[in-house]
């Protein structure tokens, strides 16, 4: 399984019919994918809530049930379309800002 960051280069590659050059002239700002079309992470930025943001608003039109049940499981992004990474299931996460295990 892809990690988030080669799901969105994958889907920005699809995007853009497989040119790297048009990927990274991409203009498209408002994309939720933007930041991350290069496949370099921005700090302070969710990947994966990134990907629900996308598969939410541009894929689906905002309709979250649409998301929830998705048919497209070829689609790179499929995986993280509910906001959760599946490669870190049972991985328990400290909270940063309170220390705690959530």
């Amino acid at each position: 399984m892809s990690t988030p960051l080669e799901a969105i280069r994958k889907a920005c590659l699809d995007c853009h019919a497989g040119s790297y050059q048009d990927v990274k002239g991409c203009s498209d700002k408002e994309c939720p994918l933007h930041p991350f079309r290069l496949g370099s992470t921005k700090k302070g930025l969710s990947r994966v809530g990134r990907i629900k943001q996308f598969c939410c608003v541009v894929c689906m039109r905002k309709q979250k049930r649409e998301v929830r049940e998705c048919p497209s499981t070829t689609c790179g992004l499929y995986p993280f379309r509910q906001g959760r990474n599946p490669n870190r299931v049972g991985i328990k996460v400290k909270n940063n800002i309170k220390g705690i295990e959530q």
